[in-house]
C-alpha cells in the first residue's frame, strides 16, 4: 500500500500531517539572518520550494496555504500566482483559478507556460473556443521543437479531440491532473528537484541550541523529503529517509507509518513485522496494523493468519469509504484463493476491484492479474494490465502474456493476438503461447497462420500431444481433411478415453470413403459417450449402414427418432413420408440467422448422404450444392459437404 493511501486511511482518526504543513511554513524562523533583503528572499524561496513539494504529493491545502504566506509577503511573485492558478484548478476552483492566472499574466504578459495554463482553466470553464484561440496562439508564439511548442501542441490536440467529439460543447475538459500531466510534465520534474533541493538546504543549516518547536519543524520536513523522494519512485533513498529519522526520534509515528508502507512496497517482510507492534500500540491504527500484520504474513506464505489479520481489520471499518478497504478486501480475496476457496474469492476480488482498488507497483499488478485470472475475473484484469502496457516501462512479457490470456478471455481475440506476438517477440519459443494465439488466430479465421503456430508448438515439444486436437480443427477448417484425419488420429490414441475426438475420426474417416475405420472409431465413441450419443453420431451411423443394410440403419435410428424432433424429421425423410421442403422448413427455424444456417448446412448434408447411400447420386450432389449455399463456413458439416463434392464424380 502506497504512502498515500496510509496516510488517507489513517486521517480523520488523528491528525498525523495537519501540523507539519504548519510547522513547514515556519520553518525558517530558526535559520540565521543574513540582513533584511537576503533574509526575506530566502524565506519565499524555502516556502515556494515546500509549496511545491506538497503540491507533487497531493496536499494542495498544505500548498496553496503557502503560497498565500508568499503572495503576503512579496505580491508580485509571478511563480507563486501561477502555482496557485494550478493548486485552484486542481481543487475544482477555475473560476478562482482564472483570476490568479490573470493576475500572473498581468505580471509576464508573454511567459508560454501561464499562457498554457490559461488555455487549461478556460477548456474547464466550458470556454472551449477561447481555450483553443489561445492554444492556437500559443502555438504560433513558441519556438520551433521548444518544450513550450510540444506541450501547446499537445494541449491544442486534446482540445480539438474533446471539440470534435463533443460538438454539443458538453463539458468534457481532461480532470486537471490528467491535463497537467499533458502541460506540465516537464515543470513537475523541475518542482521536484527544485523542492528537494530547497528542503536540502534547509535541513543542512547549523541546529545549535535549536528549540523543540525548531525539532519538531525538522521533522516535518525530513518528512516531505521521504514523501517526495518516494513518490518520484526513490525508494530505497526515502527507506534511507525514514530510517534516520526514526534514529532520531523513534516515537514519531508518522515517520514509522511512512517506513512500514515503504517496507510493504518493497516487501520487506522481517522489517515491517519490526514496526507492526508500535503501529498497532494507537488504537486508532487497528486496522492499518493488522493490513500490515496481514500483508507480512502473506508474503511469508502465512496464508490462514493473513485471511484473519485482513478479517479483523474489516470488522475494524466504520465507514464504508475508507480508503482502507479495498485493500483489505483485495488481500482477503488472494488468500482464499490461495487456500483454493474460490467462489468466494471471486465475490471478495470483484468487491475489491468495484471499490477502486489499484495495485501499487508493476510487481503487485501482476500477481494481481495473476489472482483475477485464477478466480475467472478476466474483465477487471484487462485494464489492470493495460495500465502497465502504457507507463512506459517496457512490460515483461509475462505482462503480454497475462494480457493475452485476459483479453481473450473478454472475447477480444485481436487484441490478444497482439499480446502474445509482444511477448513472443521479447521471449521466443513459449509453446503455451504459441498454442493460445493460434486459438486465437483459429478463432478468427487466420488458420494458415493458425497451423504455423500449432506446428511450431510441437516441434518445440513433440510430447504436447493436446495440440494435435486444435491443429486437426484447423486443417478440418481449411478443408484439408486427410491431414486433419491424421492430426485427430494422433490425439485420439493420446486420450483414447475421450469420446469426441472418437466421434471426430469417424466422420473424417467416413468422408474421406474408409468406412471400416468410420466404423470402429463409431464403435469406440458409442462405448464411450455415456447414455446420451450426438444426433451426429445417430446420422453416421445409419448412413454406414444404409447402403448395405437399410432395414437395420432404419431399425437403429427408430428408437433415436422418437427422442429428438431433428432425428424425428430425418427418419421421417428417410421413409419418404416427408418432403424436402417440409424437413428444410423445420432445419431453418432458429433464433438467429447464423443459427438457423448452421443447421440447414447440417440437415442438407445428412439428407446428401442418405440420397448417395441408396444410389440417388444427382439428389446427393444437388443437396450438397445446396449445403453449400448456406454458406456455415465454420459448421463441420461445410467442410465435410465440400470435401466430398469436390471428390465426387
Amino acid at each position: 500500500m502506497s504512502l498515500a493511501r496510509l496516510d488517507c486511511a489513517g486521517r480523520g482518526k488523528h491528525e498525523l500531517w495537519r501540523h507539519c504543513w504548519a510547522y513547514i511554513v515556519l520553518s525558517l524562523l530558526w535559520l540565521p539572518a543574513a540582513g533584511a533583503d537576503s533574509w526575506s528572499d530566502k524565506r519565499v524561496q524555502l516556502i515556494y520550494g515546500l509549496a511545491q513539494g506538497n503540491y507533487l504529493v497531493g496536499d494542495t491545502e498544505g500548498a496553496l496555504r503557502e503560497v498565500d504566506e508568499i503572495l503576503r509577503l512579496q505580491p508580485e511573485h509571478f511563480a507563486a500566482q501561477l502555482l496557485k492558478a494550478r493548486v485552484q484548478l486542481d481543487r475544482d476552483a477555475a473560476t478562482a483559478a482564472l483570476d490568479s492566472v490573470d493576475h500572473a499574466l498581468a505580471l509576464q504578459p508573454e511567459d508560454l507556460e501561464a499562457s498554457l495554463l490559461k488555455a487549461l482553466i478556460l477548456s474547464a470553464l466550458q470556454r472551449e473556443a477561447d481555450a483553443i484561440a489561445l492554444a492556437r496562439a500559443v502555438v504560433a508564439r513558441a519556438p520551433a521543437e521548444s518544450p513550450a511548442a510540444h506541450k501547446a501542441n499537445e494541449l491544442l490536440r486534446l482540445l480539438l479531440n474533446e471539440a470534435h467529439a463533443n460538438p454539443s460543447g458538453a463539458s468534457t475538459a481532461p480532470t486537471p491532473r490528467g491535463a497537467r500531466a499533458a502541460t506540465a510534465e516537464a515543470s513537475d520534474l523541475r518542482a521536484v528537484e527544485q523542492a528537494l533541493a530547497t528542503l536540502d538546504a534547509a535541513l543542512a543549516e547549523p541546529q545549535a541550541r535549536a528549540s523543540s518547536e525548531q525539532r519538531q519543524q525538522r521533522v516535518a520536513m525530513q518528512l516531505l523529503r521521504a514523501r517526495l523522494l518516494s513518490q518520484t519512485g526513490q525508494v530505497p533513498a526515502a527507506t534511507t529517509a525514514l530510517q534516520n529519522l526514526l534514529s532520531d526520534a523513534p516515537e514519531n509515528r508518522e515517520a514509522r507509518l511512512l517506513l512500514a508502507s515503504l517496507y510493504t512496497l518493497q516487501e520487506n517482510w522481517r522489517s515491517l513485522d519490526a514496526l507492526i507492534e508500535p503501529i498497532a500500540s494507537d488504537p486508532q491504527l487497528a486496522d492499518i496494523a493488522l493490513y500490515l500484520s496481514g500483508r507480512a504474513a502473506l508474503g511469508q506464505t502465512r496464508v490462514g493468519r493473513a485471511r484473519a489479520q485482513f478479517e479483523a481489520a474489516l470488522e475494524q471499518q466504520a465507514t464504508a469509504g475508507n480508503r482502507l478497504a479495498p485493500s483489505l478486501h483485495f488481500y482477503r480475496g488472494v488468500c482464499l484463493a490461495q487456500l483454493q476457496r474460490e467462489p468466494e474469492a471471486r465475490r471478495e476480488l470483484a468487491q475489491a476491484m468495484e471499490a477502486g482498488f489499484v495495485p501499487e507497483t508493476p510487481e503487485e499488478a501482476v500477481r494481481a492479474a495473476q489472482t483475477l485470472l485464477q478466480v475467472g475475473l478476466a474483465e477487471p484484469t484487462v485494464p489492470l494490465l493495460e495500465a502497465l502496457t502504457l507507463r512506459g516501462l517496457r512490460p515483461t512479457a509475462e505482462v503480454w502474456a497475462l494480457l493475452g490470456r485476459a483479453q481473450q478471455a473478454c472475447g477480444q481475440l485481436e487484441r490478444a493476438i497482439s499480446a502474445y506476438t509482444e511477448a513472443l517477440q521479447l521471449k521466443p519459443q513459449q509453446v503455451e503461447l504459441l498454442a493460445l494465439r493460434g486459438e486465437g488466430l483459429r478463432q478468427i479465421g487466420l488458420l494458415d497462420a493458425a497451423v504455423v503456430d500449432y506446428t511450431t508448438a510441437l516441434q518445440i515439444a513433440p510430447s504436447q500431444h493436446a495440440l494435435h486436437y486444435p491443429l486437426a480443427l484447423s486443417y478440418l477448417q481449411q478443408g484439408q481433411l486427410t491431414d486433419a484425419a491424421a492430426q485427430m488420429t494422433l490425439a485420439a490414441e493420446r486420450e483414447p478415453e475421450r469420446s469426441d475426438l472418437a466421434l471426430w475420426q469417424a466422420l473424417l474417416y467416413y468422408t474421406l470413403d474408409d468406412s471400416e475405420a468410420a466404423h470402429s472409431a463409431l464403435q469406440r465413441y458409442f462405448k464411450n459417450c455415456g447414455t446420451t450419443p450426438r444426433d451426429s453420431a445417430h446420422y453416421l451411423n445409419y448412413s454406414l449402414q444404409v447402403g448395405s443394410r437399410p432395414s437395420r440403419a432404419l431399425e437403429q435410428l427408430q428408437p433415436h427418432a422418437a427422442n429428438s424432433l431433428p432425428l424425428g424429421y430425418f427418419y421421417a425423410y428417410c421413409l419418404r413420408d416427408l418432403s424436402r421442403k417440409a424437413i428444410l422448413d423445420f432445419a431453418g427455424r432458429a433464433e438467429t440467422p447464423a443459427t438457423a444456417r448452421a443447421q440447414l448446412c447440417a440437415t442438407l448434408f445428412w439428407m446428401a448422404q442418405h440420397e448417395y447411400q441408396t444410389g440417388q447420386i444427382a439428389q446427393a450432389w444437388e443437396l450438397l450444392d445446396l449445403a453449400l449455399e448456406t454458406q456455415a463456413v465454420d459448421q463441420p458439416e461445410y467442410q465435410l459437404a465440400r470435401w466430398q463434392r469436390a471428390h465426387g464424380s
